[in-house]
């Protein structure tokens, strides 16, 4: 299956996020609006995917991988990582999460955290030396929110919550200026602005 919505500028490099679950595998992007690949396994997908993007237009790809899931609650969540360097870290953490979540230790890590347009949880993980302008283009502007991960020393998780938007609408957040921090700030500059882990998790707004 491939949908496109209306007609928009397509730009030569997208962000494709590529969500694997029980039913299948299926493709979006923040870049492509109305745009929907689903085929109903990964080998299916790795087969057709540039095939189809290219009909569209775009040339370059930069891939996300989500999986989704749900508690025994029912809360719905996607774990997310970014493909090309930095990966295998990504991918660990995500596998290290995704257990997580299968524990008592899922209410804690999942209070409060927003959703997306869907109701779903969304879990990005990153290193600390990523980029936050990479976060940027990976989230849909239409009201999506994330809830960053990275690596706190040996064991722990940080985490915050990062969206797209203007103070005035979310009065509650703080934006990475007020911290002196912009595209090209990393991760860890923003975990070592916003402070221990253990705190009440901060929501940031990365654009106003």
């Amino acid at each position: 299956m491939m949908r496109l919505g209306r007609w928009f500028a397509v730009p030569e490099t997208v962000h494709l996020i590529v969500t694997h679950d029980e039913d299948g595998v299926w493709a979006e992007s923040p870049q492509l609006p109305g745009f929907v690949m689903a085929r109903n396994t990964a080998t299916e997908f790795l087969r057709d995917y540039r095939d189809v993007l290219a009909e569209v237009g775009v040339r370059q790809v930069i891939g996300h991988h989500q999986y989704l899931d749900q508690t025994a609650e029912g809360v719905e969540y996607a774990v997310r990582f970014r493909d090309g360097v930095g990966a295998i870290e990504r991918r660990s953490l995500a596998n290290a999460i995704r257990r997580l979540l299968a524990t008592e230790s899922r209410h804690e890590f999942l209070a409060d955290a927003r959703t997306d347009a869907t109701g779903v949880v969304v879990v990005v993980c990153a290193r600390t030396i990523d980029q936050l302008g990479d976060l940027f283009e990976e989230i849909d502007p239409r009201g999506e929110a994330l809830v960053l991960a990275a690596p706190w020393g040996e064991e722990m998780v940080w985490t915050t919550q990062v969206a797209l938007g203007d103070l005035a609408d979310h009065p509650s957040w703080v934006s990475l200026e007020q911290y002196g921090l912009g595209h090209d700030s990393t991760v860890g500059q923003l975990m070592a602005a916003l402070g221990d882990p253990s705190a009440a998790r901060s929501r940031v707004l990365l654009a106003a």
